[in-house]
């Protein structure tokens, strides 16, 4: 292999032993494979090499991409993870801490008082809270839950569509299936947050709750 590609790549793979935040994970890629990055100022030098030599570069060049690209994204979801766990970690709840008595301005709606309440006593359990975004994919919030295409929660009349794709979630339950992609088990969730269903108002229907 190309001495200075042997050494892009070994380089490459130090620093991203290193690297711990999402920032320097991008610059470490644009530094690398950007467009002026250092593999990509290899590539240019091909057209200065014969038939033969080109091919040589060429196929080394490419697999050592791949093997970057791959190491990289493996790191983006170990630093995704991380990030996480940390907010966990900060979230638990201290049940023998002493208590602080603060004078209130203003009061909490009956709703936020009791969604904290719920929400505390769960934390106090062991349990985090986990959120996720309110228009979600289809693949989501019905496929990966095990709701098939025929499934009447689909239908028009019962779900918001913003495209053949994604929907105003319909459940805070595709929380479930992301936690399982990126949080690092064991864990217990608690999943609050607004969901959205095709309802008309009156006072006991709602099309978010």
């Amino acid at each position: 292999m190309n001495e200075a590609l042997e050494k892009i790549r070994q380089e490459a793979l130090a620093r991203l032993q290193e690297v711990r935040e999402e920032k320097e994970l991008e610059e470490l890629n644009s530094s690398v494979l950007g467009r002026s990055g250092s593999l990509t100022g290899i590539l240019r030098t091909m057209g200065q090499l014969d038939k033969e030599q080109r091919a040589k570069l060429g196929q080394a060049s490419n697999a050592v991409k791949k093997e970057l690209e791959q190491a990289i994204a493996e790191r983006r979801a170990k630093i995704a993870q991380l990030m996480q766990q940390k907010a966990f970690e900060k979230e638990t709840l201290d049940v023998t801490e002493p208590g602080i008595r603060r004078q209130p301005s203003g009061r909490l709606h009956p709703m936020t008082q009791t969604y904290r309440e719920i929400r505390d006593a769960l934390i106090g359990m062991g349990f985090t809270t986990f959120h996720g975004p309110e228009v979600e994919y289809d693949d989501f919030n019905f496929t990966k839950l095990n709701l098939p295409k025929d499934h009447p929660a689909r239908d028009m009349q019962d779900t918001f569509y913003v495209n053949d794709k994604v929907v105003l979630r319909t459940h805070t339950s595709p929380c479930e299936a992301r936690a399982l992609m990126t949080v690092k088990p064991p864990f217990r969730l608690v999943i609050p947050g607004r969901v959205f269903r095709v309802d008309e108002v009156d006072a006991s229907h709602s099309p978010v709750f």
